[in-house]
């Protein structure tokens, strides 16, 4: 397993027979080129963050690149594999089990942006998406995919106004 800031500092691929899976995690707008390096440095299989690229017109290009080179591709989020999400499950599956009620679950992002220019930078995002889209879905998709959230099975919606803020 290597660990790289950039694409160009993955090896060459020597083994054509072995599986080669690159984890891409940057920003949104970066994605189709990191997408096309991987392919290039010789990627089997490619697990990018959502949503994977800014139009649908991006997606389907990188999608006709991953099908014309045989190469196998998820979109996810990396916090549904995180070390804090799988001990929640765990002690949400014993609780189940009888061993004890069940523990309030709170989802939350955990950036660390001060408020100021920093923080409105990264809200407005390249895309210009703010924080719900941005960051939320995180969070959505855990509630989703680990606890069995449903928009059939959600009576209502309560902000915290202490956990709240409104910055821009």
């Amino acid at each position: 397993v290597l660990f790289c800031s950039s694409i160009d500092e993955v090896p060459q691929r020597v083994d054509q027979a072995a599986p080669r899976l690159f984890l891409l995690a940057g920003r949104t707008c970066d994605a189709p080129r990191l997408f096309a390096d991987a392919i290039e440095r010789g990627a089997s299989h490619v697990y990018i963050e959502k949503p994977g690229a800014e139009t649908a017109a991006d997606l389907e290009t990188m999608q006709q690149l991953a099908d014309a080179k045989g190469v196998q591709v998820v979109v996810g989020y990396n916090k549904n594999v995180a070390a804090y999400a799988r001990e929640a499950c765990a002690v949400l599956r014993k609780r189940q089990d009888g061993d004890g009620p069940l523990p309030q679950v709170t989802l939350e992002h955990c950036n660390a942006f001060a408020p100021g220019d920093e923080l409105n930078d990264f809200l407005r995002g390249p895309g210009g998406e703010g924080m719900l889209h941005n960051m939320c879905c995180h969070e959505l998709a855990l509630a989703a995919t680990l606890f069995g959230v449903e928009c059939t099975r959600l009576r209502r919606v309560t902000l915290d106004p202490q956990r709240s803020e409104l910055v821009e």
